[in-house]
Parts: structure tokens; C-alpha cells; sequence
């Protein structure tokens, strides 16, 4: 409440106004109304990274719904492995204060194709694989033969069964 507010020009307090004829008017009761100025409330939304790369910033009214329309979110990808955007680490719902987004993502491994083939070329089967998956095959044993006069056993690859880390035949 202010100390001092003004009447007809004249500066005055709850006890006493200066002016001619004023202190008579304090006399009597006084009926004071507030006023106001009505101002929008404003808040920041932040949109970023799960390493803090702000992706982009905004100023909404209070009780808005914040929506994100920049490039979608990405993360770069490491040895086997890319990431897929998932969304963002709320809902968005009306504001009532400064809020911030983060980018939430998926870990996704690279798919190597795994071709297995007989000693003659012939293809017995094609697989994906994970990204550092071991191989298994699932087929029929496989089967060699020729007319030389021998039986061929099958004892094996010509590669070890080692973690995928890209295509192998």
C-alpha cells in the first residue's frame, strides 16, 4: 500500500493532505479501489539434447501447449550402433512455469548380413545379425560330394564364429 497517493493535484497521506480544504475531505471515510494492470505471463521452453545441445528456445503464454516443429533430434552414431529419436523426455502439456525438453533416444545396432556357403559356392543361408552377435547357423549340416572316391565330412567352417562387426560370407 503506498504511503502517499495524490487527491485533486495534491499529494496526501492516510492522516493528513496539503492544499486548501483537503483535511476536510480526509475527515470523512474514503472508499480507496485498486487497480490493476493486467500482464501476460510469459515462460521460456527449452528444447535439447541428453548432452545439452539446445535445439531451439521459446517464449509461450502461461497455459499454452508447447509444440516442437525444428529438425528432428538427432544423435551421432558409435562404433556398431546409431541412434533412433524416441521423443522427448515429457509430455507436453500446459505451462505453468519455465520447462525444459530433453530429446530422448534409442539405441539401434548396425544389422550385418551373414551369408553361409558351401565349399562349392552354393548358398545355404543369409541371416541379419546385431552388431557384435555371434553367428549361429541353423541349417541342415551341410553336404559335399563329388565322384572322386572319397567322403567329405563336414568339419566345420573357414572362419571363426567371432562377434559381427560388418557383412561376412
Amino acid at each position: 500500500i503506498p504511503e502517499t497517493f495524490i487527491i485533486n493535484g495534491n499529494e496526501c497521506s492516510f492522516s493528513y493532505c496539503s492544499g486548501e480544504g483537503l483535511n476536510e475531505l480526509i475527515k470523512s471515510d474514503l472508499v480507496f479501489k485498486a487497480t490493476y494492470t493486467k500482464i501476460l505471463i510469459k515462460h521460456k521452453v527449452r528444447f535439447v539434447s541428453d548432452t545439452g545441445e539446445v535445439y531451439d528456445v521459446k517464449e509461450y503464454n502461461h497455459g499454452d501447449v508447447p509444440s516442437y516443429n525444428g529438425k528432428t533430434p538427432s544423435k551421432s552414431s558409435e562404433a556398431g550402433y546409431d541412434y533412433k529419436f524416441i521423443g522427448w523426455d515429457k509430455e507436453f502439456t500446459h505451462l505453468l512455469e519455465d520447462t525444459t525438453y530433453v530429446a530422448r533416444f534409442e539405441k539401434v545396432p548396425h544389422k550385418f548380413k551373414v551369408t553361409w556357403k558351401n565349399i562349392d559356392g552354393t548358398i545355404l543361408s543369409e541371416e541379419q545379425y546385431d552388431y557384435h552377435e555371434i553367428p549361429t547357423y541353423k541349417g541342415n549340416l551341410p553336404t559335399y560330394s563329388i565322384d572322386d572316391g572319397y567322403f567329405y565330412d563336414f568339419i566345420g567352417w573357414d572362419k571363426g564364429l567371432n562377434p559381427i562387426t560388418q557383412d561376412i560370407t
